[in-house]
């Protein structure tokens, strides 16, 4: 920095007030000291006033090169990755399956039960609604398996009653007592450990839940259980899940004439499970599977809806909806009608 000083007289400082710029020094300086204290003089602006607004030049950008990102911009702005959907819906499928897979290991209900629960319950209250307040309908199941269903139906529809039941075969039947690990031998049903399993996840736990009992479905509705038969014709609901492709025809036949005696007037069937729509398996992997079923028993396979559908009108229900659920998998909705019901 360069300074420059001069000597003020003396006379001169007690009477006149000082320039805002002080006068440069005689000589060949002058012009030069004059824009120096010009540029370095700052005077200081009045307490009251507003500071004016200042201009910010944007820089333009030359061709071919972009500017530096605003970090502030970047970091108010929510990261977002771009990955297909396909990979993501495939890693979403991952974790379920791992997720599914612990929770079989440590629970006595099977893995596909685990699966299906949630979306069938969901229909479940889409389709029932909400009851007045002084009616408890009643849902009787057929095929409760190990009580995995009802373990989840009853707390989450507690204004509805429902009355579990398990096919218990008398004699050994060879492998198929692993299907679903359901159903044991020797011994009246009412001591079977499948009903007790059945009761823990259900009548024991929930005071909505009657005690499960025994139901073979492909007999006529006078063989069906006691307790189902004093109902007669007041069931709101009768619900199946996975049974029609692992069993004789018979028994989806005697299923829809049952419920066609148990339901009610408006009262609804539901069934569960992958079907052919047309004659025509929906993917290959089911038509595998439908093979490997035929292989192990002939009477078993998957069925056609327009097979269901004619079982269920001849038991005056009629099919309003066809749900499309997860995993290539239905569930049919029918309604009961006026008229009568033809016995098994």
């Amino acid at each position: 920095m360069l300074i420059v000083a001069h000597t003020v007289p003396p006379h001169t400082l007690p009477n006149k007030p000082q320039p805002l710029v002080p006068s440069p020094p005689p000589g060949w300086t002058n012009q030069f000291c004059t824009i120096f204290f010009k540029i370095q003089h700052k005077p200081t602006p009045p307490l009251n006033s507003e500071p004016k607004p200042t201009l910010t030049r944007l820089s333009t950008p030359k061709p071919g090169r972009r500017l530096p990102p605003n970090p502030q911009k970047l970091c108010s702005q929510p990261l977002q990755l771009s990955v297909p959907s396909k990979l993501l819906r495939s890693f979403a499928r991952a974790v379920e399956n791992v997720k599914f897979a612990i929770m079989s290991a440590t629970s006595p209900h099977h893995g596909s039960a685990l699966r299906n629960r949630g979306p069938i319950l969901e229909k479940l209250k889409e389709i029932l609604g909400e009851p007045a307040a002084e009616c408890k309908p009643l849902v009787l199941e057929i095929a409760s398996g190990t009580g995995c269903h009802v373990e989840v139906f009853a707390p989450a529809l507690p204004r509805m009653t429902f009355y579990p039941t398990e096919y218990i075969p008398e004699q050994n039947a060879g492998d198929d007592v692993d299907i679903g690990r359901i159903g044991t031998f020797g011994g009246p049903p009412s001591s079977d450990p499948i009903l007790s399993t059945i009761n823990k996840h259900g009548s024991a736990a929930h005071p909505n839940v009657v005690e499960a009992a025994p139901l073979d479905a492909g007999t006529p509705f006078t063989n069906w259980p006691a307790t189902v038969q004093e109902q007669k014709g007041t069931f709101e609901m009768v619900c199946v899940s996975n049974v029609t492709h692992i069993s004789p025809f018979k028994v989806t036949k005697g299923i829809c004439a049952g419920a066609g005696h148990a339901l009610g007037v408006g009262g609804s069937l539901v069934v569960y499970g992958p079907f052919k729509i047309d004659g025509t398996f929906t993917t290959e992997s089911n038509e595998a599977f439908d093979k490997s079923l035929k292989g192990r028993n002939p009477e078993w396979g998957y069925r056609d809806v327009a097979e269901v559908t004619a079982e269920a009108e001849a038991a005056s229900l009629t099919l309003v909806k066809r749900h499309v659920m997860p995993a290539n998998n239905f569930l049919l909705h029918f309604v009961k009608v006026e008229g009568t019901t033809a016995a098994l």
